[in-house]
């Protein structure tokens, strides 16, 4: 009787070094992912601040340029001598203060998609241990339930950039192969 009650303790004991030493081994990728998600959610507000201000800035500034050329399309307006090259000039001039304008805060959006993509990622590698740690502790984790956490853990981390949509390729011989393929790749 003492005997089988000290095996079982033993057994006990035992027990609770593995999840205990499991849980140590574990805990290390929690802090470290838990602290990833904080840099993020710091460089995340931080981005997400600039491109607030830029638009800001950037709409305040279309704003005011837009005016002063329409006053000086008004100002340069006479009736016997048009200038037309003046419109176009000023046409072109806004199309392209614009467009600059607009891709700068392109690129700052991206900055920022980036930083919340990584900081979800991060969210869910921690809570992915974290429950593997719950699982394991109340002894419902198999180990096929390991090997599902352990690869989601370690797959590789996407940065978190959308990828570019580049202009599409009107060169004739991908319209061609296009057509010749029946496939759309656009």
């Amino acid at each position: 009787m003492w005997r089988k009650q000290a095996d079982d303790a033993v057994a006990s004991i035992r027990e609770t070094e593995n999840t205990y030493t499991e849980f140590m081994q574990l805990r290390a990728p929690v802090d470290y992912w838990t602290g990833k998600s904080s840099e993020h959610g710091t460089e995340k507000s931080k981005a997400y601040e600039n491109l607030r201000n830029y638009f800001i800035g950037l709409t305040l500034l279309l704003v005011a340029v837009f005016i002063a050329a329409g006053f000086l399309v008004v100002s340069m307006h006479d009736a016997a001598n048009e200038p037309v090259a003046l419109y176009v000039l000023i046409s072109a001039g806004l199309a392209v203060l614009s467009t600059i304008g607009f891709w700068i805060g392109r690129i700052l959006t991206k900055l920022y998609l980036s930083q919340h993509h990584l900081k979800t990622d991060a969210d869910e590698r921690a809570t992915m241990i974290k429950t593997y740690l719950a699982l394991t502790e109340n002894g419902a984790a198999s180990e096929t339930d390991k090997q599902i956490i352990l690869a989601s853990l370690f797959r590789p981390t996407a940065d978190g950039i959308v990828r570019d949509d580049g202009p599409p390729d009107l060169a004739f011989q991908s319209i061609a192969a296009r057509m010749l393929s029946g496939k759309d790749q656009s």
